[in-house]
């Protein structure tokens, strides 16, 4: 399995977004991220959105959002 980042999708307020998901691949990942999404009632991921492959093999902080508008 794979960890991805995901940031920029469009979410309930404007302050930001950003997920991280555990997939297989970049489409599973980018299906499963979907499905939460609407389950939240927010939109589906745009085309345009990117995922980061993060590298499991190195220690390391990832940080999603610190709030900066």
């Amino acid at each position: 399995m794979n960890v991805y980042t995901i940031q920029g999708f469009t979410g309930h307020n404007p302050v930001g977004t950003a997920a991280m998901v555990v997939a297989r691949d970049k489409g599973q990942a980018r299906r499963l991220l979907d499905k939460d999404l609407e389950s939240r009632g927010l939109p589906k991921l745009q085309p345009e959105v990117s995922f980061t492959k993060v590298d499991t093999n190195v220690a390391q902080s990832v940080v999603l959002h610190d709030g900066e508008y």
